[in-house]
């Protein structure tokens, strides 16, 4: 099961299929969501990952929450603002994350805080074991790689992608992690 996350900024609530399916009936919606009260998901969210939802609402039993994967919610405003996820189960203590924050909060941190809660989660083994999370980042992204490297994450590779071209792989393991202490006492609250 996903956890409810929370952190000094952001709640993190398991994605389920409620919010897919709002989400394919129109672009901006409330919900009553467990543990953040009524969230606004406004046309922004969630940005490149709309394309996925008709694909997980299919794939997911009714009404089950898309394993490893979590909104992230601005508790200030009640606003979905971002994703953020692995991209499959851990494979020989290894598994990839995504993660992504609307537009309209970008340059806030916020990327940075989801992405630790979430790393926190998966070595404390809660998906599976978790020896190290890797995350690929485009050439050009600099702002993603700012987030990796707040994390603790360092580069560990390249590798050319037919649609993405080139590619940076970044890794993470438990004891590079860098830690909000605020962040840290609240997670999983």
């Amino acid at each position: 099961m996903t956890p409810t996350l929370r952190t000094r900024r952001l709640l993190l609530v398991p994605l389920d299929t409620r919010q897919l399916a709002a989400r394919a009936a129109s672009d901006d919606f409330c919900l009553q969501v467990h543990a953040a009260g009524r969230v606004h998901f406004g046309p922004e969210h969630p940005g490149e990952l709309t394309g996925l939802y008709p694909l997980w609402l299919a794939a997911t039993p009714h009404p089950g929450a898309v394993l490893g994967t979590w909104t992230v919610v601005h508790r200030a405003d009640a606003e979905a603002v971002g994703s953020v996820g692995i991209k499959g189960p851990p494979c020989d203590g290894i598994v990839e994350i995504g993660y992504g924050v609307v537009p309209s909060h970008r340059g806030q941190g916020l990327a940075a805080e989801a992405v630790d809660a979430v790393c926190r989660v998966l070595f404390r083994g809660g998906l599976g074991r978790v020896e190290t999370i890797q995350a690929e980042t485009r050439v050009d992204n600099l702002p993603s790689q700012a987030v990796l490297r707040r994390c603790g994450f360092t580069m560990t590779g390249e590798r050319s992608d037919p649609t993405d071209g080139q590619l940076l792989i970044w890794s993470l393991e438990p004891q590079d992690q860098r830690l909000d202490p605020q962040s840290d006492r609240d997670a999983g609250q």
